[in-house]
């Protein structure tokens, strides 16, 4: 199988996109929909890449409620369960 060179960028955009219409569709209809983060430990990297996230997301769906929330440990117990 050859390697298939992508746009990363392009693909984002247009997932971007297709989000952004779908956050248009459910506010039109009265709903508020929502985003958590959930980061768990310290490290310091992970941060930053949270932080990076939550500053493109609130710029391209400024409408969308978003929560944040850090957790020291997990120890013995899940994250989230289904």
């Amino acid at each position: 199988m050859a390697a298939k060179i992508i746009d990363g960028n392009a693909i984002a955009k247009q997932i971007r996109h297709e989000l952004a219409d779908q956050v248009r569709a459910l506010t039109d209809r009265g709903m508020t929909p929502g985003l958590a983060v959930i980061l768990v430990g310290d490290d310091p990297a992970s941060g930053t890449y949270r932080k990076t996230g939550m500053v493109a997301i609130r710029s391209a769906w400024p409408r969308l409620s978003i929560r944040s929330v850090r957790m020291r440990q997990c120890v013995g117990r899940p994250v989230v369960t289904s």
